[in-house]
């Protein structure tokens, strides 16, 4: 996969980070995990497909498909 190494954002703002993947296209059913991890904790899944979320993931994060490219979108950046 190909992802921005660092995104930075405005406090209280929105950024969108995507991936593309090395084969295949991008798809509801061809759709990477986004994770997120805390320094010195274990990775936890945000998003399993386009527009879910697991059951405790804040609604701040979002996924969806930009083109060929997987996204995670997040509003209100700390």
């Amino acid at each position: 996969v190909t992802q921005e190494p660092s995104l930075l954002g405005p406090p209280g703002g929105t950024v969108t980070l995507t991936c593309a993947l090395s084969f295949g296209s991008v798809s509801t059913s061809h759709y990477p995990n986004w994770y997120q991890q805390t320094p010195g904790q274990v990775p936890h899944i945000l998003i399993c497909s386009p527009n879910t979320c697991p059951s405790g993931v804040p609604g701040r994060f979002s996924g969806s498909i930009l083109g060929n490219k997987a996204a995670l979108t997040v509003t209100g950046t700390q």
